[in-house]
């Protein structure tokens, strides 16, 4: 009987031990549950510490107007950019700096003449487009027409080098902390994803050859370019789901990668809601263009302008020269209508679109906002950029991206750790930037 009695005492003591363990236990885990629901960042200055369960979110300090940026941006159509590029360089080192994760600054930087170098490239190709649509249109021979079509395909293709390079040194110019981001998209991956483009400059560029009437011959080519229009258009959201996937499924924070997987019926929702606005803009940009450069109307002025010039006097060239002339000048107006009426829709809920597809690593990125609630901040953005000429174009798109960053969350499920940067993974050097 004492035995007994022993061996009960002895369970029930177990019983009670393994009893007041589950509740210590419960205990952490709700303080755990608390903590991850209450704060805005998850404490630990060590950076490759281990998130406890919960959402993460990054503080975003507030940023004010810059002054000198309205300055800089009424400056850049008599600097050929260069006052521009600054602008971009300090709008985006600003926007990195007030952003903070789990203890960690971002930071953005980029040398200016890297910035040059991507717009002195950005007019070259413009430049070789705008030739081989000269010797397209104007060489009798067919080794000229072969030539500008060369030419055009080249610059298609440069472009989208081009695109991969600035992709390539904005990644390698930012960073979290001790952690780096890179990029490690090909050429190859870049051509398929941005079909798009390509296709578009390839196009565009016919359509001018066609225009100018060069070759009363080719009026029944109207028609094939016409269905090719018809169907670049038609998948143009599905070349925008792709470049999306592209560039932010190549990005990677030290080893941590992110992938997305757009779907293109939301971007075709998304261009549907932009395409009005893009009709606007365009009505409202040829009128003015009417009124600034003549030559530009469709009632002959254009072709009426080329046909006078002198073949003596090179005429592919000098087509080239004066249509790429008078894009660098209408490019501040086109530049203006974008960012004031377009792109508020247009970015805004092609980026809400994305991130409802984002994960970092294994863990899912939420943004905490309706789309409704989008729309009314890009309004007022885009209402901002229009009265104030694009002024201040760079506070509105400053304070968007705040707005955004504010309302997203990374969900983290089973403990999460930025890893650090393995040494063999190549990181892109800083060469071209925009």
């Amino acid at each position: 009987m004492r035995q007994f009695l022993i061996d009960a005492k002895r369970i029930s003591d177990l019983l009670d031990a393994q009893d007041a363990e589950r509740e210590r236990r419960a205990a952490e885990s709700a303080a755990e549950r608390h903590f991850a629901d209450t704060q805005p960042i998850l404490t630990g200055n060590q950076f490759a510490r281990r998130f406890a369960e919960g959402a993460a979110r990054p503080v975003i300090r507030p940023l004010g107007l810059a002054p000198a940026f309205p300055v800089l941006r009424a400056a850049a159509p008599f600097t050929l950019g260069v006052t521009a590029a600054l602008v971009n360089a300090g709008r985006r080192g600003r926007l990195a700096a007030a952003f903070e994760f789990e203890g960690q600054t971002a930071a953005h930087a980029l040398p200016l003449a890297a910035r040059l170098k991507g717009r002195a490239l950005a007019l070259l190709m413009l430049l070789a487009a705008q030739l081989g649509v000269g010797l397209g249109a104007y060489g009798s021979g067919g080794v000229v027409f072969s030539l500008g079509l060369l030419l055009i395909g080249a610059a298609g293709t440069g472009t989208v080098w081009l695109m991969l390079q600035v992709l390539h040194s904005n990644a390698a110019g930012t960073r979290l902390g001790g952690q780096h981001v890179h990029h490690a998209g090909t050429f190859v991956a870049a051509l398929r994803a941005h079909g798009s483009v390509l296709a578009g400059v390839v196009l565009l560029c016919w359509v001018q050859i066609l225009w100018l009437g060069a070759v009363p011959g080719w009026k029944p080519m109207w028609i094939p370019t016409g269905i090719a229009l018809a169907i670049w258009l038609t998948t143009l959201p599905i070349g925008h789901a792709a470049v999306h996937q592209f560039r932010w499924s190549g990005l990677a924070l030290g080893r941590t990668g992110f992938s997305v997987e757009p779907g293109t019926r939301e971007y075709y929702q998304v261009w549907a809601m932009a395409l009005p606005a893009g009709l606007i803009a365009a009505l409202i940009g040829w009128q003015i263009a009417a009124v600034l450069a003549p030559d530009l109307s469709p009632t002959g002025g254009l072709r009426g302008f080329s046909a006078q010039m002198d073949f003596a006097l090179g005429k592919p060239l000098w087509f080239a020269l004066w249509s790429t002339g008078t894009l660098l000048v209408l490019w501040p107006l086109s530049w203006w209508l974008y960012r004031s009426l377009v792109a508020p829709v247009l970015e805004t809920l092609s980026l809400q679109a994305l991130l409802g597809t984002m994960v970092v690593g294994t863990h899912p990125v939420h943004l905490r906002a309706g789309r409704a609630e989008l729309l009314r901040e890009a309004a007022f953005c885009g209402a901002i950029t229009l009265f104030s000429l694009g002024l201040l174009a760079d506070w509105a798109r400053t304070r968007m991206a705040q707005f955004m960053l504010k309302r997203i969350e990374l969900e983290v499920i089973d403990g999460f750790s930025w890893d650090e940067l393995d040494p063999a993974t190549p990181v892109r050097r800083v060469g071209i930037a925009w």
